[in-house]
């Protein structure tokens, strides 16, 4: 009987219908679940990691008090080891500035750049992964800031050393320090550092920033 056959989709040569590999051109046919089967086990593992870790209770992660018979979270203040889940960051410094310059970069702020200086440790007993999106800035009436891609290009360009925690892994038992930038109203009030150990985590804890 004669063996089935199919078209190379890269160089249309007709090829055993089961190849993986076509023998002509070396393109490799497998779908890119298959290619990638390392980042392919990864990213089940993340997304089935990310559901169990929901169901997770952390109480043992924040502090609460009791006003009116309603639980608020506890806030915590710059110098404070703050845990959350697996991690504990702590803020060492906090600058308020109009413009951010260099010597080939120029940006001034709509409002005024909160700049953070954060430390971030992993003390779980697996790397976690770590990104700039996962913080935010509250102000007193729960307006809520996002960390900013374009005032942190700024930043650097003037301060290369400094650190970022963009898409970062951070392995068991280490920390790692970075700036993070925010452009708010110069007037706000109560602001807080809102941080998170994951973008769509609720597990979270709050920084008092002045």
């Amino acid at each position: 009987m004669e063996k089935e056959t199919k078209s190379c989709k890269y160089c249309s040569s007709s090829i055993p219908k089961d190849a993986k590999v076509c023998p002509h051109c070396q393109k490799d046919l497998r779908n890119w679940f298959l290619r990638h089967y390392i980042l392919t086990t990864l990213l089940v593992l993340f997304i089935l990691w990310s559901i169990l870790s929901q169901d997770k209770n952390t109480n043992n992660w924040s502090a609460t008090i009791n006003t009116n018979n309603e639980t608020s979270q506890k806030i915590y203040k710059i110098w404070d080891t703050v845990p959350v889940w697996g991690f504990s960051y702590k803020i060492s410094k906090i600058e308020d500035k109009k413009s951010l310059w260099s010597q080939y970069y120029n940006k001034s702020a709509n409002w005024v750049f909160k700049i953070i200086y954060l430390t971030a440790r992993n003390n779980d007993k697996e790397p976690k992964m770590l990104d700039n999106n996962m913080f935010n800035i509250l102000d007193w009436s729960e307006n809520k800031y996002s960390y900013s891609i374009d005032w942190d290009t700024a930043f650097k360009m003037s301060n290369p050393n400094s650190g970022d925690f963009f898409l970062k892994q951070l392995q068991p038992n280490l920390e790692t320090s970075g700036v993070l930038i925010f452009d708010i109203p110069k007037d706000s009030q109560k602001t807080k550092l809102q941080v998170s150990w994951w973008y769509w985590s609720s597990d979270i804890a709050l920084i008092e920033l002045n």
